[in-house]
């Protein structure tokens, strides 16, 4: 009998720290945004075409800051290249900035549609384009031109457009005038 009262208490115990874990992180503000972007890149071919520059490389450190305004955050990536692809290298050559829609600043989490915020120590494959006044980069159209790269896969953020790493950099080759 004293087993079904303590099993009781037991239940109510967790029920109410993970009410309370929950209430914790429902208080901070998290914006999501949806977008209609300008251009759809069906394939890599039309990804190689439209990149100003094709990297690789590893992203090494990140830092989120308001925009316009405390709810537009934008990410600036700073990037590691170890391959160039397509496009100018820099006088910095290795080293290039990507700015990224989204990120948390100030315990407020902003996302845009399917664009994932690199993450660091993590390797990465992609298509962007330039911007010289502002000397850094943008992944096209904000998430299809972002691959993650694993051992085997070219992760994008979007599932179905994720592929076998060495499909990726064959169909770069193939495409590719540099």
């Amino acid at each position: 009998m004293k087993a079904k009262p303590l099993l009781f208490i037991g239940l109510l115990s967790l029920l109410i720290v993970s009410g309370v874990i929950n209430s914790e992180n429902s208080k901070k503000p998290m914006i999501i945004s949806h977008a209609s972007w300008v251009k759809y890149y069906p394939d890599v071919k039309s990804l190689v075409e439209d990149a100003d520059v094709i990297v690789e490389g590893e992203a090494e450190s990140i830092k989120s800051y308001p925009r316009f305004d405390e709810l537009d955050i934008a990410t600036d990536v700073y990037f590691n290249v170890s391959k160039w692809y397509k496009g100018s290298e820099p006088k910095s050559r290795n080293k290039i900035i990507i700015e990224q829609d989204g990120g948390v600043y100030k315990g407020v989490t902003s996302k845009l549609d399917k664009v994932e915020i690199m993450e660091p120590g993590k390797k990465y494959l992609l298509f962007l384009h330039y911007s010289p006044e502002e000397d850094k980069y943008a992944v096209l159209t904000g998430w299809q031109g972002q691959f993650k790269l694993g051992f085997f896969k070219a992760e994008n953020p979007e599932p179905a457009r994720s592929m076998d790493k060495d499909k990726l950099y064959d169909e770069i080759a193939r495409h590719s005038r540099r």
